[in-house]
């Protein structure tokens, strides 16, 4: 069972390793990206013009996630991860963070902007209801 184990991450041992997640900041969201393989954290959120140093805060959280798992973080890099604007009462923010970590996962993906929210909001709901879509490939 051992060597199974070791035999998977050997030959895993060339893939990137990333974790996405649309990270809950208290009536707010925001995108985080864990880069395994670069040692880099990513964060954004659709209200990061300076207002709030969200960003500081959610590396901060990670870097104590690593450390309390026994995971060193030491080197790690944080970058901005761009995420798309919104107008202060759109209620959009999971919406424009879920599209920015899709857009980081396939760049071919149309980027948020404000004039378009209502055709994400309706395009990730057909991606819910319509499970046949989302498994095919």
């Amino acid at each position: 069972m051992a060597d199974e184990g070791k035999k998977a991450r050997e030959a895993n041992q060339d893939k990137e390793v990333k974790v996405f997640a649309v990270a809950d900041l208290g009536c707010h969201w925001g995108a985080l990206c864990v880069d395994f393989t670069n040692k880099t954290t990513h964060f954004g959120h659709s209200m990061d013009h300076g207002a709030r140093n969200m960003g500081a805060t959610a590396v901060t959280i990670v870097k104590d996630w690593f450390e309390a798992c026994g995971t060193p973080c030491d080197g790690w890099d944080y970058e901005r991860l761009h995420v798309g604007q919104q107008g202060h009462e759109s209620g959009s923010c999971g919406i424009s963070a879920l599209n920015a970590i899709e857009c980081l996962l396939d760049p071919r993906t149309e980027g948020w902007e404000k004039g378009r929210s209502r055709h994400h909001r309706m395009r990730y709901l057909r991606l819910l209801t319509e499970p046949a879509e989302v498994c095919s490939t």
